[in-house]
């Protein structure tokens, strides 16, 4: 008779190979670490007094967020006035960024800006009406606050008419529209009544990259850690207010460490969503100004004489 002794017991063994977790983790991880690196080989990253200590310790640290804090904030004004200075002459232009629907399927949708790319079911409609738009009868609009706001605004005044749109509207907000491009309640409010539709909301960076998006139980936009890093500090411009700190880890064109939004908002982690998502997530976006400025945009609409061009 053959006995097998076994030794230990099986709580005690313990399971080198890497999780998906723990893989997904660490390219977040070297992704920080990357993007710091970029941020300090640009013409501003250079000025900064702490570079060869920063760049020494990049190599050493095992996780490179705790080194987030040691680079200095830079303002939303100060970065489009001069982006050139944030410029990675190595990095090729990634171009136009894939657009995807959140919710399953796919769907026909129009988005009312350049940066997406087209394809026979996704087309780009920077001026707003067009006449391609009713051949393409989209289910989806997508777009800026203020673009959809304007269009549902002269659905419900001026007799235009969008009969082929039957599914959640997507509103970007974001680094790119600042202040104006908050979506409200009444935002809301109103493209309901105007559509029919709800709305969903994705949180885009300066190249269109998705850094966060809402999903349908609408409670928190769900934060892709993989491509983003958020902060809530207090804001240098509005003092005892809580502003959002962006660092995108997919911009590596442009690399930003700790970019202001002008923009506030509550972090939460820990907290599942209801739909099931355990990451972070970031609700209660608003307006850090006073009075947010009015942006100039212009968009052609639908003629209410030309009612044909938009039948179902």
């Amino acid at each position: 008779m053959r006995v097998f002794s076994r030794w230990g017991l099986p709580w005690f063994t313990f399971d080198r190979r890497p999780k998906p977790g723990r893989q997904a983790w660490a390219l977040r991880e070297e992704r920080i670490r990357e993007v710091m690196r970029l941020a300090l080989g640009t013409a501003a990253g250079e000025s900064n007094p702490d570079r060869p200590q920063l760049l020494a310790q990049l190599r050493r640290e095992s996780s490179p967020a705790n080194l987030a804090g040691r680079f200095p904030v830079v303002q939303r004004d100060e970065y489009l006035r001069d982006r050139n200075r944030h410029l990675n002459t190595q990095s090729p232009d990634p171009g136009f960024r894939r657009f995807e629907y959140v919710l399953a399927p796919s769907t026909r949708t129009a988005i009312l800006m350049d940066g997406f790319v087209e394809n026979a079911s996704v087309m780009c409609f920077p001026e707003g009406w067009d006449p391609e738009m009713a051949y393409l009868r989209p289910e989806c609009l997508a777009g800026p606050v203020t673009l959809l706001r304007r269009m549902a605004t002269c659905v419900l005044n001026r007799g235009a008419y969008f009969p082929s749109v039957r599914r959640p509207i997507i509103a970007f907000t974001g680094l790119p529209f600042g202040d104006a491009g908050v979506l409200t309640h009444a935002d809301r409010d109103l493209l309901w009544k105007a559509f029919g539709v709800p709305v969903l909301e994705y949180f885009l960076g300066h190249r269109h990259e998705v850094l966060a998006r809402e999903c349908d139980v609408r409670m928190g936009l769900h934060i892709n850690q993989a491509q983003t890093l958020f902060e809530v500090i207090e804001s240098a411009k509005a003092p005892r207010q809580a502003e959002l700190v962006v660092t995108s880890l997919a911009n590596t064109h442009f690399p930003v460490v700790r970019l202001a939004s002008g923009l506030g908002g509550t972090l939460i982690s820990g907290e599942p969503c209801p739909c099931g998502f355990t990451g972070q997530r970031l609700l209660n976006v608003h307006s850090l100004a006073a009075t947010a400025p009015k942006t100039r945009l212009r968009i052609a609409m639908p003629r209410p004489s030309r009612p044909s061009c938009l039948a179902d």
